[in-house]
């Protein structure tokens, strides 16, 4: 796996996007060439984290409170989570029935907030720690070229997907 070539062409059409939804969107799509993951990049929009562009699964959760999930704890804590059996996490969120592995990264802004998350699902064998390389480089890219969260906000508006705050304080 080249992972340079993976980072230049994931970032090379950035610039091209007019809006931070298209600039999100073309990250994942250009991911997606690169690795049968499912794809999601999931950044802090009012209190909760929004999915704003994901590829490889039949449904997604569309928001996510900050602490809920492997997604929800690597926002919170801002440390990698790289998961080879998602089975044995019990913060993993099944999307796909499937999925057996699981690195989710946090974005940081130039300040070192956590701002979001990269979050990358294989339901096949794969090369954990080569990839937590490529996707913590990715994620810090993504940053750099972040726009402000209002700007995401109003490019996402009306964007439909499944909720889980309501499955979530439905279990507590």
């Amino acid at each position: 796996m080249d992972h340079q070539r993976i980072i230049r062409d994931v970032t090379a059409d950035l610039p091209a996007a007019t809006t931070a939804l298209d600039a999100c969107q073309r990250f994942v799509t250009a991911l997606a060439r690169h690795t049968p993951a499912a794809i999601s990049l999931l950044l802090q929009v009012q209190g909760r984290l929004r999915c704003v562009a994901a590829t490889g699964a039949w449904q997604i959760f569309s928001t996510v409170p900050p602490k809920t999930g492997i997604v929800g704890r690597v926002y919170a804590t801002g440390e990698t989570a790289v998961v080879p059996d998602v089975a044995a996490d019990p913060d993993h969120l099944p999307i796909r029935p499937d999925v057996t592995a699981e690195i989710c990264v946090p974005v940081v802004d130039p300040a070192e907030r956590a701002v979001g998350v990269l979050d990358l699902q294989w339901s096949a064998p794969v090369d954990l720690q080569l990839w937590r390389a490529t996707a913590e480089r990715l994620a810090a890219r993504k940053a750099r070229r972040q726009r402000p969260a209002d700007e995401i906000e109003t490019d996402a508006a009306g964007e439909s997907g499944t909720d889980v705050a309501d499955e979530v304080e439905d279990s507590e």
